[in-house]
């Protein structure tokens, strides 16, 4: 009976190569990663620090160097760290030098609120936890428990969006007739809003009143500036 060698050399190169696969995968899975890299997406803030970030990726390891490649499941790992009150969202992924890349993007606070437990309150109106890392220079909030904190959320993106505003604003106070009116750093007066509708009219009239009397040398002057009158501006001077 002949022999068909090339049937041979083909069936031996299958098989060398299925090894090769078979040994290659088994190392991969193996593996170990070589770094964890924590990065912050547009902050400069740091309400929660990269050591806990890693924390939280490395659970009971004590180096990323000591996690197996294919016992990490990424999408999990973005789910916990997503779970953090002080976190928005995250990203893991894996690089090509078998780094693990985590990108927090944090939770923008745009006010802080003075109660029995304060807290921020985050550009989505909804409540967010002090950080012991850093304390974010927002106006303080100051309101009635019965108010909804959504009814100043439009004023504080407002104040957040204006360099002159975010400057000034130091403070924003609701009563029980949800009538909204604000301090400004370095002046006694307050200014009424009324309600919260039209609110980017009346910080406009406010902007102007305040750049003329500062001009003027007279914001020391008054007592309270009216924005809640359709076109005009009514400010009482102290007796």
């Amino acid at each position: 009976m002949k022999i068909n060698w090339n049937y041979i050399k083909g069936f031996a190169l299958l098989s060398l190569i299925v090894f090769l696969y078979g040994f290659t995968q088994q190392r991969n899975h193996a593996r170990k990663f070589d770094q964890l890299q924590v990065v912050f997406v547009k902050d400069s803030e740091k309400f929660i620090s990269a050591k806990e970030i890693e924390k939280i990726v490395l659970q009971n390891e004590k180096s990323i160097d000591k996690i197996p490649k294919d016992s990490l499941d990424l999408k999990v790992l973005e789910k916990r760290i997503d779970e953090h009150p002080l976190v928005k969202n995250a990203e893991v992924y894996l690089t090509v030098n078998g780094d693990v890349n985590v990108e927090v993007q944090q939770r923008k606070p745009l006010a802080r609120v003075y109660a029995n437990a304060s807290f921020y309150i985050d550009e989505d109106a909804n409540k967010m936890p002090l950080s012991k890392n850093h304390t974010a220079r927002v106006p303080i909030v100051k309101y009635s428990g019965q108010q909804d904190l959504g009814y100043v959320r439009g004023l504080l993106k407002e104040i957040n969006q204006d360099s002159f505003l975010k400057h000034q604003v130091v403070s924003i106070e609701v009563d029980q007739k949800k009538e909204i009116r604000f301090y400004v750093r370095g002046y006694d007066f307050e200014t009424i809003l009324g309600d919260s509708t039209a609110l980017a009219e009346k910080l406009r009239k406010f902007k102007a009143f305040y750049k003329t009397a500062f001009i003027n040398k007279k914001l020391e002057q008054y007592e309270s500036i009216k924005l809640n009158y359709k076109q005009q501006v009514v400010a009482t001077k102290k007796v």
